[in-house]
């Protein structure tokens, strides 16, 4: 009688063990599809994000004639924008710093 349910033992052991085995191979499966995954979505986030920066380059290059001529005509009104918007990023600051208490 002990033999039989040593083998009976044995086998549940075995059927137990190769299951585990099983699901293991499921597991990685699972992790190997998602890292590849992943990969993929970060180099077509990488692509798209090259793509708007040499967008904005080409951009600014065809317009920084145009901006660096309206600074040398008007240097008063853009020395004036300038020290407004600072007024306004400081504002916004102190207004974030009160909000957090910091």
């Amino acid at each position: 009688m002990a033999r039989t349910e040593d083998k009976l033992v044995g086998t549940a052991k075995d059927v137990m063990s190769h299951n585990l085995d099983t699901v293991e191979a499921g597991v990685d499966s699972a992790i190997d599809g998602t890292k590849e995954a992943v990969h993929e979505f970060r180099n077509e986030a990488q692509h798209v994000v090259d793509q708007t920066l040499n967008r904005v380059k080409g951009v600014w290059e065809q317009q920084r004639p145009r901006i660096e001529g309206y600074m040398d005509s008007h240097p008063w009104i853009v020395l004036a924008g300038l020290v407004f918007l600072g007024f306004l990023f400081s504002r916004a600051q102190h207004a974030k710093s009160r909000q957090t208490g910091f």
